[in-house]
């Protein structure tokens, strides 16, 4: 098994597949491990984004103060709107910048956890062990994932597949940040930046992620506050 890593070989995509978290019979001995395994991943995601915001900003600062930005930095700034769904793009629209410092955010570790432990059932759900997709993510493309064993005869959805796990976490923080059914996830978040417990405070924003609607925000606090998960924002 190869770890950390997708590689392609001969034309062949070799899957960098989750632990086999099912062996540990002690529940708490498999959330530590789901844990241990999955936090470095959610922190290698964060620090991408956190980079990209802190180049944002220094670019927003010299614009802001009559500077010429170099091409090379136009080119980035274009390329950040549209991977962040921030079109049309002008770097004169005020909107478009602050549209672009709601979007490119990190998100609370102890959210993400919570999230990937509900929706993975802590790593052993079937679209987990086989497709490493611990958020639920769909795809509507024939043979783009796996089919739900009890989809309805008139949907077409499948459950997406990933090459590895820290491509599953990617996808997951782009949607939250770029998705407009998250809105107001992105507001609140801007709002309560600086608050303690941040990610709690944004459980009750992803009514929308769930067919649970508003109860889907309880379960996620109470994943987060019975496991301890704000420890990881610190």
């Amino acid at each position: 098994m190869f770890t950390g890593f997708a590689l392609t070989i001969a034309g062949f995509l070799w899957f960098d597949f989750l632990p086999d978290f099912g062996k540990y019979e002690n529940i708490a001995e498999r959330k530590e491990a789901f844990l241990t395994y999955i936090y470095p991943k959610v922190e290698e995601v964060n620090k991408g984004i956190a980079e990209k915001r802190d180049r944002l900003k220094v670019l927003y600062s010299e614009y802001n103060n009559g500077e010429n930005l170099l091409r090379s930095d136009k080119k980035w700034l274009s390329r950040l709107a549209e991977e962040y769904g921030v079109e049309p793009y002008d770097m004169d629209n005020t909107k478009a910048w602050e549209e672009l410092f709601l979007r490119v955010n990190t998100i609370p570790a102890s959210l993400v956890l919570a999230q990937a432990a509900l929706e993975s059932a802590w790593g052993t759900s079937r679209f987990a062990v086989k497709g490493n997709n611990l958020f639920g993510h769909q795809c509507y493309t024939e043979g783009c994932g796996i089919v739900p064993e009890y989809r309805s005869p008139e949907l077409s959805h499948e459950v997406r597949t990933f090459p590895t796990v820290r491509e599953s976490v990617e996808i997951y923080a782009q949607n939250l940040n770029t998705n407009s059914v998250y809105r107001e996830f992105r507001s609140v978040r801007a709002q309560k930046h600086d608050a303690e417990g941040l990610g709690l405070i944004l459980t009750h924003t992803l009514g929308k992620y769930s067919e649970l609607g508003d109860n889907y925000g309880e379960i996620l606090r109470s994943v987060i506050l019975q496991n301890n998960l704000q420890k990881f924002d610190y």
